[in-house]
């Protein structure tokens, strides 16, 4: 009973401490996730750790009348708020199959087709460079070993782009800088989720004690892959005869009536049938040992080439979605071991912050260089690839969960601190970005407008061509 009230207790204080924290960040300009993410932090056990140790420093406190009262809630309380926290991580292993899933949305052929090659270029540059770079420093350098140093450079491929995106409609920034960003970014996230799943792959199999030399390494990596491509599959069929959509008329709008279950699409519905059958399989694969990522993005590539594109509308429900995203990033804040930074966790945070600040700007101004593109997309884009979040962030917490006893905490300790400098520092080189951009394009178009003729090369680099090859991408 006792350990059920406190299970209540530490969700009503997670809601009510991100939720506080994200409007107070909103309205200093802080933003929102850094917000929910301190606020988990200020309600979390390990913030109250250092509370009590500072306390029983100190003989005022130890003298006063509540303070006998304080200790005993601590010691027969606090231990078990901190459990009921720990506990709470599964929910991160779903979100996480979620948000894999819906990267299938953006894999669609036709649209793989219209991102053409540059774009390609420009993300490869600067994610391989990343991910050297900063597996390289914490390998030789900070002398992580090495498979939780390629985790870590693997990691520091991920880029957050919701920040950004929401800067650029605010803004009301479009144009060939928008497009070319919103294709990088997915396939960053892409290639981050298939490194991180094997890395993370091979670090369980160290931890597990298996034999690893290079013939057995290659096999039990494919046989992995093979197996979670499969229950991807599966989960592609049980979603594609689960969900019938009917033929729509032309005046039914964006609504769409599915024959499985009661409503339109997008509904409720659809999102408890989704996140459902996604979590199934990624129980699955994880009772297996396999890397359950590479199974979601399989399923939700499926769903989105051989299915019903419109499914993933579903994951996108105003009034579900940023509920999900408020509890993840309390349980982030919370699961902050605030007791463990030390000068050398510094060291760490401030490591990662120069060599993936560096290797972003470089490799993006490299790509954009080699795939021929303006002065200004080369000023303006590698900038906007710094903030880091949502995706790094689960991946962390992940790690921090499954390397428990072989160098997680470490691993959560150094990034976690570093996503927080990365969203606010980000958020402002972003905006200051967006603001030079369409000042940029501002004085294009008066120099237009003195022209005697109007020339139509003058527009076309600021313009990404799309093709519409069916009625839905019309």
């Amino acid at each position: 009973m006792d350990f059920m009230k406190i299970q209540i207790l530490a969700i009503g204080m997670l809601i009510l401490g991100a939720y506080t924290g994200g409007v107070i960040a909103k309205k200093i300009k802080l933003g929102e996730t850094v917000g929910q993410i301190l606020g988990g932090m200020l309600v979390g056990p390990h913030f109250w750790v250092l509370i009590h140790n500072w306390a029983t420093t100190k003989e005022t406190f130890i003298d006063a009348s509540f303070f006998e009262n304080f200790e005993y809630m601590y010691t027969h309380g606090f231990k078990t708020y901190g459990l009921v926290i720990e506990e709470s991580h599964f929910f991160v292993f779903f979100f996480l199959g979620l948000i894999a899933f819906s990267l299938g949305e953006e894999l669609h052929f036709d649209r793989l087709k219209q991102m053409g090659m540059k774009p390609t270029i420009i993300c490869l540059t600067q994610a391989m460079l990343a991910w050297i770079s900063i597996t390289l420093v914490f390998y030789k350098i900070f002398h992580f070993p090495m498979i939780n140093s390629a985790i870590i450079g693997s990691i520091g491929i991920a880029t957050a782009p919701a920040l950004t995106f929401i800067l650029m409609n605010k803004l009301k920034v479009g144009g060939k800088l928008k497009n070319i960003l919103a294709n990088i970014v997915v396939l960053d996230d892409i290639i981050e989720v298939i490194f991180f799943s094997v890395f993370l792959g091979i670090a369980v199999m160290m931890q597990n004690g298996e034999h690893l030399s290079f013939g057995h390494l290659a096999f039990e990596v494919v046989k992995e892959f093979f197996f979670a491509i499969l229950i991807g599959v599966v989960i592609f069929f049980l979603l594609k005869f689960t969900v019938k959509p009917k033929k729509a008329d032309e005046s039914d709008g964006l609504e769409i009536e599915v024959e499985s279950f009661y409503g339109p699409m997008p509904s409720i519905e659809l999102f408890f049938i989704i996140s459902g059958i996604i979590a199934v399989g990624s129980a699955v694969a994880l009772h297996f040992n396999l890397p359950f990522l590479v199974m979601a993005v399989v399923a939700g590539t499926l769903v989105s080439n051989f299915h019903y594109h419109a499914i993933f509308h579903s994951l996108q429900l105003g009034n579900v979605m940023p509920a999900l995203n408020l509890f993840f990033f309390a349980l982030i804040g919370a699961s902050v071991k605030l007791e463990t930074f030390s000068s050398e966790t510094f060291v760490f945070v401030l490591g990662y912050l120069l060599v993936r600040g560096s290797a972003k700007l470089i490799g993006t101004w490299l790509g954009c260089y080699i795939t021929g593109q303006e002065k200004e997309i080369r000023n303006s884009l590698p900038k906007l690839m710094l903030p880091q979040a949502g995706m790094a962030a689960v991946e962390t917490i992940l790690v921090a969960t499954v390397l428990k006893n072989n160098g997680g905490d470490v691993i959560f300790n150094t990034i976690i601190p570093a996503l927080v400098i990365f969203e606010i520092g980000g958020a402002w080189i972003s905006e200051r970005t967006l603001i030079s951009w369409n000042k940029f394009l501002g004085e294009k178009y008066k120099s237009h407008k003195k022209k005697k003729h109007f020339a139509i090369e003058d527009i076309v680099g600021n313009i990404w061509e799309f093709k519409a090859n069916n009625k839905e991408d019309t």
